[in-house]
């Protein structure tokens, strides 16, 4: 890990939790898990400012699903048959 210190990691074993309950589990990771009046927060040095573990959750990215409406057809055919108008099946956009 290049820089272990601000590279957050296993931050939802924190989220919901009292200082009193994680005092083992913040020994065991490298970047520095404060107490504030009872919570958790973990120091980040490179902003120098100190989050809670539910808002660095918040910021991982997570992957978008695919959305049909971000790719254009080239053409459009009509799918229903039509036995009266051969070119209901040709493309509409040529």
């Amino acid at each position: 890990m290049v820089n272990p210190e601000n590279t957050f990691f296993s931050v939802k074993r924190f989220i919901g939790r009292r200082w009193e309950e994680v005092g083992s589990e913040a020994k065991e990771i490298p970047y520095t898990v404060k107490n504030s009046a009872g919570n958790v927060k973990i120091e980040c040095k490179a902003a120098n400012k100190d989050f809670a573990a539910e808002e660095i959750s918040a910021q991982v990215p997570t992957p978008k699903p695919h959305s049909a409406l971000s790719h254009q057809p080239l053409s459009v055919v009509h799918s229903a048959p039509n036995h009266r108008n051969p070119r209901a099946t040709e493309p509409l956009n040529p």
